[in-house]
């Protein structure tokens, strides 16, 4: 399976997060977080604001980001 470069597995956004921000109580991003910022339908400002829309392909959950044209 080929993923855009706006699409994320689960894993892969929680490796792209941890890699770019830090959370404020110094702990790493988890699954918890990405569950929420799907419930939320986007990723807090302070980490991106971008977002998201979430599909199924092959029975994996495939997250996409899409710039928010609201910031």
């Amino acid at each position: 399976m080929i993923l855009e470069e706006n699409e994320y597995t689960i894993q892969a956004l929680i490796d792209r997060l941890n890699k770019r921000f830090s959370k404020a109580s110094n702990k790493k991003f988890n699954h918890s977080d990405i569950s929420q910022y799907c419930i939320r339908g986007y990723i807090p400002y302070k980490y991106g604001g971008e977002i998201i829309s979430i599909s199924e392909q092959h029975g994996i959950k495939i997250i996409t980001l899409n710039e928010n044209k609201a910031k």
